[in-house]
């Protein structure tokens, strides 16, 4: 008997399968490396180890998102600003964490929201929020329709946060994104 169930992200995902709740899930790899090295938010010794991988499927960037408008330029500049980092138990809020921490912002600098997706997209669009983390498979359908209606950039990652990034989290790899390749749709034929 196989079901879907809908769930806030990998780190659900991952609980659901430490509890034997699930049989097999959808995760993301660096969300899984965590989870077996015990690495927060999961606990050494609580199971993670046991957890196998049946393959890889694409790769997921972390895309930031602002307003093409916006005076933001760099990661940096969302000090003081509201910022959606994707909701509790995904995917997307546990790598928010650890580019925040990369790139030496606290949380306490910067009013966080948890609602992700196109919920946050629709915020942005209507000046809401100030920025948006994603991770998900670029192009994103999403952000290019976002970025048609509305018009977004994508912040990039400092070299030396990238390379702490990918030296502290099993998992990560680095991926640059072309803007025009990521934010502009295709022309229908």
């Amino acid at each position: 008997d196989v079901r879907n169930r809908e769930t806030e992200g990998s780190v659900q995902n991952v609980r659901l399968l430490l509890q034997g709740d699930a049989d097999y899930a959808l995760v993301q790899s660096n969300v899984a490396a965590d989870a077996v090295a015990g690495v927060a938010p999961f606990v050494l010794g609580q199971g993670g180890a046991g957890l196998r991988a049946l393959g890889s499927l694409f790769p997921e960037p972390v895309q930031i998102v602002v307003s093409a408008a916006s005076p933001i330029s760099e990661l940096a500049d969302l000090r003081n600003k509201q910022v959606d980092i994707g909701t509790a138990s995904s995917g997307t809020q546990h790598d928010a964490m650890q580019v925040l921490a990369a790139h030496d912002l606290k949380t306490s600098e910067l009013t966080l929201l948890q609602e992700g997706g196109e919920a946050a997209l629709r915020r942005l669009k209507n000046g809401e929020v100030d920025a948006v983390f994603m991770t998900m498979a670029a192009p994103a359908r999403s952000l290019q329709a976002t970025a048609a209606r509305s018009g977004i950039r994508l912040l990039s990652l400092q070299d030396s946060a990238v390379d702490k990034l990918v030296e502290q989290n099993h998992g990560l790899v680095p991926i640059t994104l072309s803007t025009s390749d990521t934010l502009t749709a295709p022309a229908a034929s």
